[in-house]
């Protein structure tokens, strides 16, 4: 059991930052990518991580975070809710 939570953490992890990377460097290459043409290519990479690691740490991750604990929350409590077929009386 101890492994599929260990499991069901790393791929929330993955899933959690992944949705926070990949819109931030969709924007900053939108935004400024053409700006950057004429730096070679480690510097473009230094300038754009620079940019978008702080922005990813700081606030899509979180805001990332928030929303799946609030998904996870919301379909918790539709699973908990009992239907009107799990009253516990059977055969009636």
């Amino acid at each position: 059991m101890a492994v599929n939570n260990w499991l069901a953490t790393k791929v929330r992890r993955t899933l959690q930052t992944w949705l926070a990377v990949y819109p931030c460097v969709v924007l900053f290459l939108a935004l400024v990518g053409d700006q950057f043409h004429h730096l070679s290519m480690p510097l473009r990479v230094l300038v754009s991580t620079a940019v978008i690691v702080p922005v990813v740490v700081f606030i899509a991750g979180p805001m990332v975070e928030r929303l799946l604990d609030a998904a996870s929350a919301f379909w918790g409590r539709r699973k908990a809710k009992p239907s009107a077929d799990d009253s516990g009386e059977e055969g009636q």
